[in-house]
């Protein structure tokens, strides 16, 4: 191998070969990288020194002036830096910021639906807006932390069927009380695993521990009432609402999908 290397160092093409490479190394090293060009044009800074003019309450000096348009300057050199070292990459503050502001571009203004097409969309999701029952129920409720919470759930079960509970004092360890709500104020309070038990209690007799994140709950569903059927004119406000939100994140959907097709995505596996 090193008789093979004093050949070739012997040979001229190939100390051209290494001269080369070194000149290419030096090259990339020391020749700086091609200038960006910021355009700063003349409306950009009108309406800069427009706001800072109306902030003052007077025209502008001269100077004020001459330092709005390098202040502006300053902060598209340093925006344009930072981009280049990939800082929005490192803060998960500014990646958020810069991903909802990505996805509020992708915004369109919404034609006005009209009244047909909204209670078209009420009637086709009507258990959004029904609920169609009222149930009341006792409810003793012990908090995560809480100190008195039973020992044994099966025997606790049977006092509160006795009606040998007694709640204590302070609420922090436990409280009991009556409530009437909405299977949607339910899942809204306790979470959907924890919701779902209880919506399926039988009535009349005690149920428990149901867990939710806020402790453990013991329930003695009292009342199932029916509830009316909400009108549509009741609920238009929430319809209008929710159709223009499912309508932009069809639209979002869609744009980022085109906006992918421009991208190769490679999922690295472990």
């Amino acid at each position: 191998m090193n008789d093979l290397l004093r050949a070739m160092a012997r040979e001229p093409t190939f100390h051209f070969l290494l001269l080369g490479i070194l000149a290419f190394v030096v090259y990339t090293g020391l020749t700086p990288r091609e200038a960006e060009t910021i355009v700063v044009s003349s409306e950009t800074l009108r309406g800069l020194e427009g706001q800072r003019a109306e902030i003052l309450g007077r025209p502008l000096t001269d100077e004020e002036r001459a330092r709005i348009r390098s202040e502006f300057i300053e902060d598209e050199i340093l925006m344009r830096e930072a981009y280049r070292r990939g800082l929005e990459r490192r803060d998960s503050r500014v990646r958020d910021r810069l991903l909802a502001l990505m996805r509020g571009s992708l915004d369109e203004t919404l034609p006005d639906p009209g009244r047909h097409q909204l209670e078209v969309y009420f009637r086709e999701n009507l258990d959004r807006y029904w609920d169609r029952e009222s149930i009341t129920f006792v409810h003793v409720f012990f908090p995560s932390d809480s100190e008195a919470k039973p020992a044994d759930d099966e025997t606790f079960l049977v006092r509160l069927s006795r009606g040998e509970f007694t709640p204590p004092a302070d609420p922090r360890s436990g409280i009991r009380e009556t409530r009437t709500a909405t299977p949607g104020e339910i899942r809204s309070a306790m979470g959907p695993e924890a919701s779902r038990r209880l919506l399926a209690a039988a009535s009349e007799s005690w149920d428990g521990p149901i867990v939710s994140p806020l402790g453990a709950h013991y329930v003695k569903i009292i009342e199932r009432r029916p509830l009316p059927e909400p009108t549509f004119d009741a609920m238009l406000a929430y319809v209008r609402a929710d159709w223009e939100l499912e309508q932009r994140e069809e639209i979002r959907s869609r744009k980022i999908a085109e906006i992918g097709e421009n991208y190769r995505i490679v999922v690295a596996e472990d």
